[in-house]
């Protein structure tokens, strides 16, 4: 049975309908089925959950196995305090290994769109080894990536480096160049790091 972090992760996961046709009731019954985290799922113990016949076991086991890394992303926000309810957005965006990305780099979860720049900051502080600056190049890469694609949601096509620059450092970003920078780079890098964003910042 799973420790008490998976116990309450799962929950949360449970009950935000990540898992695919689990439905709400049927996720209230998983406790008493012996069900309160992912190392519990199996077909035995599904079909002792009250109203679960054995052919939709079989489904859950297979789509709970799907959304595994749903799962693995929305573990790490639950555990900084983070709505979970985002993770489909984050899976969506970064792939089936998000979890590890954010691992590695925390503030991509920005670029899901699922949240505010707070989280990301939140989800850095819990998820990283070593206390993050606030200059970290990663946060600055994210950052700009969000100033820009909130101001093409907004209409723009094209802001000049100085609007892009007061807009970080609302954000608390202490080098708006650097992060400006750090951001070119990785569009050259990753192509498609404003895939739904257009703009771009001119002198």
């Amino acid at each position: 049975m799973s420790d008490g972090m998976d116990d309450s992760a799962f929950a949360a996961f449970c009950a935000a309908g990540l898992w695919p046709g689990l439905g709400r009731t049927a996720a209230e019954r998983l406790p008493a089925a012996g069900i309160n985290g992912p190392d519990d799922v199996s077909a035995e113990a599904l079909v002792k959950v009250e109203g679960v016949a054995a052919k939709r076991a079989d489904r859950l086991v297979k789509t709970f196995a799907d959304a595994r890394p749903r799962y693995d992303v929305a573990e790490l926000l639950h555990g900084a305090g983070l709505a979970v309810r985002g993770a489909s957005a984050v899976v969506d965006h970064l792939g089936d290994t998000a979890a590890s990305v954010l691992r590695a780099d925390p503030w991509q979860l920005l670029d899901s769109g699922a949240v505010q720049p707070r989280d990301a900051d939140v989800l850095a502080l819990r998820t990283l080894a070593e206390r993050p600056e606030k200059s970290d190049l990663r946060r600055g890469r994210a950052f700009t990536a969000y100033v820009l694609a909130r101001a093409a949601r907004d209409g723009h096509t094209m802001l000049p480096t100085s609007m892009v620059s007061a807009a970080l450092a609302g954000l608390d970003i202490p080098d708006p160049a650097a992060a400006i920078a750090a951001a070119g780079r990785w569009r050259k890098q990753k192509r498609n790091i404003l895939r739904t964003c257009s703009l771009m910042w001119a002198v």
